[in-house]
């Protein structure tokens, strides 16, 4: 999706001209204003039409219509049908082209920074996902289209990934990657979507936003990130064959953590290993 990062450089290049750009005779921003336009065009697309929530029957190409695609899929879609994501980015583009228009240039960069970019990828993630869960089990060869599609929403993410963790980008590439002669998602679906989890928020996005894939129950969400329970909460070990007085799970997570690390390693497998190592897989 080639035009995520024309979406983005246009947006950040209106902030940049913002309070700069030369006046037209019908009292326009030509430049500031215009590379906003350029973004919400390249965001939106020319086939969605006029009306609120784009074309009914999902014809468009660009980003807008990726959300609106995927949004089923993850439970992300408002009740007339339309994104979540498409909605908030409609009031932020609104406010962000207002903002520039009165030449309140660092509230138009905060609107960029908080509500725009922070949310802008959520399209390509989910649709990295989708593609992940579907093309996990392809086997070599395989000319199924959601090899490719896979493939060009992950290489999209890949410099934003690799930025808050290299590791996770590698290994996640490894698992998207549009080769004939190995199959895909090499490491199943749950890797992937466990990968994606260890960067979303450092990516600036809320993992809640993403949504939570209907179809396996799989989301990018810690759900290790609540507050730990009780010290003297009892913990259920090897399927009830052993239950502790006091709380040790986040130990046991630990050692399965270890343990899986070894499996990976004796299969020669480095990537899921430091995976493992980095972000914790059970722990």
């Amino acid at each position: 999706m080639v035009s995520y990062i024309q979406v983005v450089a246009r947006l950040e290049a209106s902030v940049k001209l913002c309070g700069n750009a030369t006046v037209t005779a019908a009292g326009t921003n030509s430049t500031s204003q215009g590379k906003i336009d350029e973004a919400v065009a390249l965001f939106v697309g020319s086939i969605e039409g006029p009306f609120s929530g784009g074309a009914v029957n999902n014809s468009g190409q660009m980003m807008f219509s990726l959300a609106k695609e995927m949004c089923p899929s993850f439970g992300t879609c408002e009740s007339h049908g339309d994104a979540s994501v498409n909605e908030a980015l409609e009031f932020a583009f609104s406010d962000m082209k207002e903002a520039i228009d009165d030449e309140e240039c660092n509230f138009a960069s905060s609107v960029l920074k908080d509500r725009i970019l922070s949310i802008l990828p959520i399209p390509l993630v989910q649709g990295a996902l989708y593609f992940a869960a579907q093309n996990d089990g392809s086997q070599p060869l395989s000319t199924a289209p959601g090899l490719a599609a896979g493939n060009a929403l992950t290489e999209t993410l890949l410099p934003q990934i690799s930025e808050v963790n290299e590791t996770s980008a590698a290994f996640i590439f490894e698992n998207m990657d549009f080769d004939f002669d190995q199959a895909a998602v090499r490491d199943g679906k749950k890797a992937v979507f466990d990968a994606f989890a260890s960067v979303v928020r450092g990516i600036g996005m809320d993992c809640s936003d993403v949504g939570v894939l209907v179809s396996s129950d799989l989301s990018v969400c810690d759900a290790d990130s609540k507050s730990p329970p009780s010290p003297n909460t009892p913990t259920s070990l090897g399927n009830n064959l052993y239950v502790t007085t006091t709380y040790v799970q986040d130990r046991a997570n630990i050692a399965l953590d270890v343990k899986e690390m070894a499996e990976e390693l004796s299969l020669g497998r480095i990537g899921p290993a430091q995976l493992i190592y980095l972000e914790g897989r059970n722990s």
